[in-house]
C-alpha cells in the first residue's frame, strides 16, 4: 500500500504505486507504508502508529498546563439622587471561575449582579468595594481604590 505522509502523517491512501498518478514534484510525498496503516496514522520513532494513540502519547508527553487564575473584573454604574446613590456593580472576570464573593461597604454578596443605594449624609462617602473571583488555577481580587474610588458626595446644604 501507498500513501501520501505529510510531517511523518497519513494524508491520502493508495492500494497501487502512484507513479503514473502524480507529477513527479507530488510523488516526493508519496511511499510505501505497511497495509495495516490509514489515514491519520503517524510515524513516530520508527513505527506507525494510529492517530489515538498518537494523541494519548502526546498528550502524556506535553501535558496541559493547568489554568492560571481567574481575572477578577466588574463594571459599575451610579445614579444619583438629591439623598441618595443607586449602585449596580456587574461581574465581569474572565478565565476559569468556579465563584466570585463581593465585598461592598463591609457585606459579602456572591451574586453576578449587585445593586446597593447609599444615603448621602452630611459628609462625603468613600464607597468600599472588591471582588474575588476563585477558580481551579487560584483566586484574585479587584479593589477600588485611588483614582477608581468611589465616592458619594454630602446632602446639599440645608438638607438633613
Amino acid at each position: 500500500m501507498w500513501a501520501k505522509v505529510v510531517n511523518n502523517e497519513i494524508f491520502q491512501t493508495w492500494d497501487e504505486d502512484p507513479t503514473g498518478l502524480w507529477h513527479p514534484d507530488q510523488l516526493k510525498t508519496w511511499q510505501e507504508v505497511p497495509d495495516h496503516v490509514n489515514v491519520g496514522w503517524k510515524f513516530k520513532n520508527g513505527t506507525w502508529i494510529s492517530g489515538g494513540q498518537w494523541l494519548e502519547e502526546d498528550r502524556e508527553e506535553n501535558p496541559l498546563p493547568p489554568p492560571g487564575p481567574p481575572s477578577a473584573q466588574f463594571s459599575r454604574n451610579a445614579k444619583d439622587y438629591m439623598d441618595k446613590t443607586e449602585f449596580t456593580f456587574m461581574n465581569l472576570s474572565d478565565g476559569f471561575v468556579d465563584s466570585i464573593e463581593w465585598t461592598i461597604q463591609g457585606q459579602k454578596y456572591t451574586d453576578d449582579t449587585v445593586k446597593i443605594t447609599v444615603n448621602k449624609t452630611s459628609s462625603p462617602q468613600t464607597v468600599a468595594v472588591s471582588l474575588t473571583a476563585v477558580g481551579p488555577g487560584g483566586s484574585n481580587t479587584k479593589t477600588l481604590e485611588e483614582e477608581e474610588e468611589l465616592t458619594v458626595s454630602a446632602l446639599p446644604p440645608g438638607r438633613t
